[in-house]
């Protein structure tokens, strides 16, 4: 979701929201994988974890890692693309 949510926030230009957006997913994704070595699929709102009892949440579940995709993307690493609609680029920035 984080992912889905960070794209509208570009292509919206909310750049202060986004960066917090970035952040926060970065913490979480990687307070998980230092601490279980570990991306969980899904993460509490309200614990920023992934191990959280009340969250039926897979191990190594590839929409979890899309979470460190975004700090990639906003330091430039991933490449550019053009979107399909509106000729607007959804790579770095």
């Amino acid at each position: 979701m984080n992912f889905l949510v960070y794209l509208g926030l570009r292509e919206y230009g909310f750049e202060e929201e986004r960066q917090i957006l970035v952040k926060s997913s970065q913490n979480m994704f990687l307070q998980q994988w230092r601490k279980d070595g570990l991306i969980s699929e899904n993460y509490s709102s309200i614990s920023g974890s992934g191990e959280d009892p009340r969250l039926s949440s897979d191990r190594f579940h590839s929409w979890g890692a899309l979470m460190g995709f975004l700090s990639l993307i906003e330091s430039g690493v991933m490449p550019h693309r053009k979107s399909n609609s509106g000729g607007r680029d959804i790579g770095a920035r």
